[in-house]
């Protein structure tokens, strides 16, 4: 073959590798543009505001959560910044905290765990994914039924109506109860070498028994709510005044209002009761060392009394028996593993922002 026509064989190769290069390049670009299959960009629906994993959450259902928030946001600012409701309140900077900022991210953390945990449990069959639209119609549909119950003289638990928010927290509650039970009896059954040791690690915070515990005791008492602020002032004195003050007992000579007592509490205590005064008077005494103090205020208005803890001797403690408390280890057990598990799920999630309807997103 001449050199010429080695060379027209060469010019053609490269001709129809340029043209394949050019098509492939061509072909590409035409099916970012069609389908949007960029690395860097995802497309999401018209009404999606966040994607999280491969679930994206609506803008009706985000909007659901920032409902619910918005009440806290406020209260959050007020306490903390003594911020008015305004009309640029969302958009206003209190000392590098924005009010729409805020909310957007607690709503974000919240959706996150949501999310991770419906997902899981329609990983584990216990639920068909979930999808808002169908969640609508259910509680549409569940709203029905109990009005038609009503009407018919049934009985309806709960209320005749729900709202959006509360019958979705219902649903929510429940599967975190179904997937709990799922994976208590299936997957959280820990050997009993692996029971035992779990045992070891909490036995100390869990099941630390006090034998005896003997304390002295300062009741200022009070009528009103302007008694109550002025007692509560002196039983910080006379914590901060510890080494410079005289006893409990003589302080109580002091004030006419004031009434010392000495309380020993045994391990055998039953302190049951939902207002159990001296069950709480207890556990205040054994987060103390020997003669440190404690105030202890129940927060009524009226007719009551601020307390001042003692505690008088050294604690005596002991670890309940591994067997005794068996099943209670378990239920704290399998409490950390499903903790564990959450956590992380929410470790290993992704976050897409579907920047046009989150950042547009406003707080009436």
């Amino acid at each position: 073959m001449s050199f010429s026509k080695r060379r027209s064989a060469v010019n053609l190769l490269i001709f129809h590798g340029s043209a394949g290069f050019y098509f492939v390049l061509i072909s590409c670009f035409l099916m970012v543009l069609s389908s949007g299959c960029s690395r860097g960009e995802e497309i999401l629906k018209e009404d999606t505001i966040l994607k999280i994993n491969s679930t994206e959450v609506s803008l009706a259902e985000y909007k659901l959560f920032v409902e619910q928030e918005k009440a806290l946001t406020y209260n959050h600012f007020y306490t903390k910044h003594n911020a008015p409701k305004t009309d640029t309140f969302w958009e206003t900077d209190f000392e590098g905290e924005t009010p729409g900022t805020f909310i957007k991210e607690k709503v974000d953390r919240k959706l996150v765990r949501i999310k991770v945990i419906q997902a899981y449990a329609a990983k584990v069959k216990l639920i068909n994914p979930f999808d808002y639209t169908d969640f609508l119609k259910d509680w549409e549909a569940d709203n029905r039924k109990r009005k038609e119950k009503h009407q018919a003289g049934q009985v309806v638990y709960g209320p005749i109506e729900t709202s959006k928010q509360e019958y979705y927290n219902y649903l929510f509650t429940n599967l975190e109860l179904k997937l709990k039970d799922k994976l208590n009896s299936s997957v959280f059954r820990p050997s009993p070498a692996t029971l035992k040791a779990f045992f070891k690690e909490i036995s100390a915070s869990r099941f630390s028994v006090v034998d005896t515990m003997a304390t002295e005791q300062l009741i200022l008492g009070y009528a009103t709510q302007l008694e109550r602020a002025d007692r509560l002032m002196l039983a910080k004195e006379i914590i901060q005044d510890s080494d410079k003050r005289k006893s409990l007992a003589s302080v109580a000579e002091m004030y006419p209002y004031a009434h010392y007592r000495k309380k020993q509490y045994l391990a055998a205590d039953q302190l049951y009761g939902e207002e159990n005064r001296d069950r709480e008077l207890k556990a205040a005494a054994s987060r103390l060392k020997p003669h440190q103090m404690e105030v202890v205020d129940f927060q009524q208005k009226i007719n009551d009394g601020i307390y001042v803890v003692k505690l008088l001797k050294p604690l005596k403690k002991s670890i309940k028996a591994f067997e005794d408390v068996k099943q209670e280890v378990l239920y704290f057990y399998q409490v950390e593993q499903y903790r564990k598990l959450v956590d992380s799920l929410i470790r290993g999630s992704s976050l897409v922002k579907e920047e046009g309807n989150y950042g547009g997103l406003g707080f009436e």
